[in-house]
Order: structure tokens, then sequence, then C-alpha cells
């Protein structure tokens, strides 16, 4: 965490704040010590949501006429999409292998393949859901309904 604050940061977090995000959530985001955005929220008297708009709309436009933030931002999203597809690509692989060793001579073993199998199942769903959401395919209710 650095130990100086920019404007920018403080600008960030504040905008963050109104959003509703946690202050863990800002801390992160913003690379500021969790103490050091209390510490920023309490000098302003700030509360999740209570900022006035009129600051609020202040804060977001110098955000976003801030051509170094915008590209901080989109390195960001670009990185956690690139994480999220090759999360899910190596798990994928991990589950294919994995049923190819599956066999179940017994009662006992067919319900183990089974958990196994519905764990995989599982997990196949929560990544494809993550993979969605990365990519905005979850809110394009034309992609959603031919699903």
């Amino acid at each position: 965490m650095s130990k100086h604050i920019t404007p920018a940061q403080k600008k960030q977090a504040l905008i963050l704040r109104a959003a509703g995000y946690t202050i863990t959530s800002i801390s992160d985001q913003t690379n500021m010590s969790v103490s050091s955005v209390k510490r920023l929220f309490a000098d302003h008297m700030v509360k999740k949501g209570e900022l006035k708009q009129s600051v609020i709309n202040k804060a977001t436009d110098e955000l976003l006429h801030d051509a170094t933030a915008i590209e901080e931002i989109k390195r960001e999203v670009a990185s956690l999409i690139h994480d999220d597809l090759a999360q899910v690509k190596r798990l994928r692989m991990a589950m294919a292998e994995a049923i190819e060793v599956l066999e179940a001579t017994d009662t006992t073993e067919a319900l183990q393949v089974m958990r196994a199998v519905s764990a995989g199942a599982v997990a196949l769903k929560s990544t494809s859901e993550t993979l969605r959401k990365s990519l905005g395919m979850d809110r394009d209710d034309e992609v959603t309904g031919d699903l």
C-alpha cells in the first residue's frame, strides 16, 4: 500500500463508496490501506451511499477525464477477464481428465463416481457463470433466451 494518497485515489474512493462498495473492496481497488480509507471517510463524514449527488458527479467527471485512470481500469478489467478465461479452461481440462478415469466396480464406487460427476457439474456451472459475467453475456437477453 502506498504511503502517499493521491487526489485521484481519494476521488476514486469517494465514488466507490457512493456506489456502495465496502471499505475492504475500496482499499483493494485504490491501493490504500483500510485505515486510510476509514480516515478519509471520517474526515469527509462520508457514510455508505450518503454523498451528495453533486459531489459524486464532480468526482466522476474528474475521474473519467483522467486518461491514466481510464487506462488503468481497462488494464485491470482485461487482466481479470484473462484470468477468468484461464481458470475456466484449466478447470474444464482437469474435469475432462478426471472423467476419463472415473469407473465403478461396485455400488460404493458408483456412488463416489456420481458425487464426483455432480461436483464437476457444479464447478462447470460456476465457471460458466463466471465466464458469462466476465464477458458481459449475463445482461444479453437474446443470448440468454437462446441458451
